[in-house]
């Protein structure tokens, strides 16, 4: 399983990914929101990966979220809300409006991982 320092490399591949998808013109809108999405789960797996956790599967993370006290208040709505979004994208097709990718779901990217940085 992958440690911390993995966990936020592939953190900043994703961002990367997402500027050069440029949010702002792409007509992948879709994908953007898929990669906020695995951006966010990196974040959150680094932070576990740091107390010796290694989450296999969607529903071990949600449970681990849930329960985890310095989690559930901000970071595992906020987890959940990006988690259903990509779902959105990927399987119910639908299209996304770009003030909604920018100005609500990049926001929320950054709020879990400034969340994250102060637990760290």
């Amino acid at each position: 399983m992958p440690d911390s320092p993995t966990h936020l490399r592939k953190v900043q591949h994703n961002r990367t990914l997402i500027a050069a998808l440029d949010p702002a013109t792409t007509p992948y809108l879709d994908w953007v929101v898929t990669v906020v999405f695995y951006a966010a789960l990196h974040r959150i797996e680094a932070w576990f990966a740091g107390k010796g956790l290694h989450l296999e599967a969607h529903t071990e993370r949600d449970d681990w979220l849930s329960k985890t006290k310095e989690l559930r208040r901000i970071v595992w709505p906020r987890y959940k809300e990006l988690e259903f979004q990509r779902r959105q994208a990927r399987y119910e097709c639908i299209p996304f409006e770009r003030v909604f990718v920018q100005n609500h779901l990049l926001p929320v990217l950054d709020e879990i991982e400034r969340e994250m940085q102060s637990l760290a």
